[in-house]
């Protein structure tokens, strides 16, 4: 979606951070900014702006998140870009949690 947003080109920014008790990873843009009327409307499913668009990527990744404790934040301002932030509980004794083929998220290495 970021990149998409700056048809002219721009710049794309990943940060990874700790926030208190969950992990933030923000998606940074300078592309085209949502309209303020668009950004309430933006997780829900079927909407979209594209005309090639199906409306389900951001709605499906809200869902994902808020399934795992988590939440996608946006803030956005009309021709400097937007940032979308994907907050995520950290392990709860501050360890890494296992992504390995065949192991749940919630299993400890």
């Amino acid at each position: 979606n970021a990149v998409q947003a700056m048809p002219g080109g721009g710049t794309l920014r990943l940060e990874c951070a700790r926030a208190g008790d969950q992990a933030a990873v923000s998606v940074i843009d300078t592309g085209e900014g949502i309209p303020e009327e668009h950004l309430a409307k933006v997780f829900e499913p079927l909407f979209t702006t594209r005309a090639n668009g199906i409306g389900l990527g951001l709605s499906l990744s809200q869902r994902y998140a808020r399934s795992n404790r988590g939440r996608i934040e946006c803030d956005s301002l009309p021709g400097r870009g937007s940032v979308f932030r994907l907050l995520l509980p950290v392990a709860r004794d501050g360890g890494p949690v296992s992504m390995r083929p065949g192991k749940r998220s919630e299993d400890r290495v």
